[in-house]
């Protein structure tokens, strides 16, 4: 039996976990143990909280930063984002480590998986077992030296991004001496990555950074089909739409819209409040409280709404089915802006209600949006089924084998 530690430190959603069930499945009727030290507990709960009973899954909160920014600042590299989640802070950064430390010490594991975790990344710098970094292009950004910009569409110096390294690279050392070099200085951010196997989770079309270079993508995990509720659609003859949102101020003129063209729209949005709820739902709208299936969304539906997510916008594309994308942050405006240059959905980031009437209605009535989905489908849903790349590459690391899918 070997110790598998499975960590989730950053981001939200049901992406960083469904990704990963299938794996831990096989993981545990092989007779190995998980322990899952993950951000959200309830997510959790929700995704792998029937399999407990099967034993083989122990899950722990992990530790994460509760502070937030002290001088937020405009994002131009992953070295912003790593300022904003905790590595501006000597203190927390160096309080943190000490936890994940404890973790390790509780664990021992035999193989470390990572998943938006790089805190986690730092603290298991003296482990001696193999570790893999899972996850899309942005969790995984290209290391060059600094690392590259996320804005990619904007005119961003060398010196800038260097700029922005140079006082997170001084918090971490200060932290390594404080703590007798159970971690390393890093003289760039890409030694962040520099002891762990990437394992990109995603297609070369859909990698936030358009401009990676020679890459190994593993493509997306398969989805798994006992996840989500199935649901009736409303009734009526208008297009199916599934729509997985979160509130945001303008989010009442996008229902109104659904309403007004009659789409048959099914709504998962546990953070929408329940007056918003009660406003719109209708003959032609339905709120859902528990997430809905993903292939029967995927099969069913004629359109998907999102906030530029990987996971839903990757299954909505290996359905063939195009997708309104309304981005709330920049990592979410990186893959919308790869999407449209796809030609499988438009996005609304300013989430105006004209904007998005138009863009919604263009998705609808326009083929030529379905049929770039369609042929993203072609390409890479309708191959048949193989292996699951990350359990092989367990395997191999648990056999002392290299070997690659």
């Amino acid at each position: 039996m070997a110790r598998i530690l499975f960590t989730w430190e950053l981001g939200g959603g049901f992406g960083h976990l469904v990704r990963y069930m299938g794996t831990f499945r096989a993981l545990r009727d092989r007779g190995h143990e998980v322990t899952l030290v993950v951000r959200d507990l309830a997510n959790t709960e929700k995704v792998f909280g029937p399999e407990t009973s099967k034993g083989g899954f122990r899950f722990l909160q992990a530790p994460v930063q509760l502070r937030p920014p002290a001088r937020p600042v405009r994002q131009l590299s992953y070295a912003h984002l790593l300022q904003a989640v905790g590595f501006g802070d000597a203190d927390g950064l160096a309080g943190r480590i000490r936890a994940w430390h404890g973790v390790l010490d509780h664990v021992r594991p035999d193989l470390v998986i990572h998943d938006h975790s790089p805190t986690a990344a730092l603290a298991c710098h003296a482990l001696d077992c193999p570790r893999y970094y899972c996850g899309s292009g942005f969790l995984l950004p290209p290391c060059t030296v600094p690392l590259p910009p996320m804005r990619y569409w904007e005119s961003v110096t060398a010196e800038q991004l260097r700029a922005a390294e140079a006082p997170v690279l001084d918090v971490i050392g200060a932290v390594a001496s404080r703590l007798g070099g159970t971690i390393k200085s890093l003289d760039n951010l890409a030694g962040l990555f520099e002891e762990v196997r990437p394992v990109l989770l995603t297609h070369p079309e859909l990698d936030h950074y358009p401009d990676r270079g020679a890459a190994e993508y593993f493509g997306a995990p398969l989805s798994d089909g006992d996840f989500g509720e199935r649901a009736g659609w409303p009734a009526g003859t208008g297009p199916r739409v599934f729509a997985y949102l979160s509130p945001f101020k303008t989010l009442g003129a996008l229902f109104d819209e659904l309403a007004r063209i009659g789409a048959r729209t099914l709504v998962y949005g546990p953070e929408i409040p329940v007056e918003v709820r009660q406003r719109h739902a209708g003959k032609s709208i339905r709120f859902v409280d528990r997430p809905l299936s993903i292939g029967q969304m995927g099969s069913e539906c004629d359109l998907a709404i999102n906030h530029a997510n990987l996971a839903t916008v990757t299954e909505m594309l290996l359905a063939g089915k195009p997708v309104l994308m309304l981005p709330t942050t920049l990592e979410r405006q990186m893959l919308a802006r790869r999407v449209a240059a796809l030609g499988a959905g438009l996005a609304a980031p300013r989430l105006l209600p004209e904007g998005m009437a138009t863009k919604l209605r263009a998705l609808i009535e326009d083929a030529r949006y379905r049929s770039a989905a369609e042929r993203f489908a072609a390409k890479y849903g309708a191959t048949a089924p193989r292996p699951d790349p990350l359990l092989f590459l367990i395997d191999a690391a648990l056999a002392g084998a290299p070997g690659n899918p």
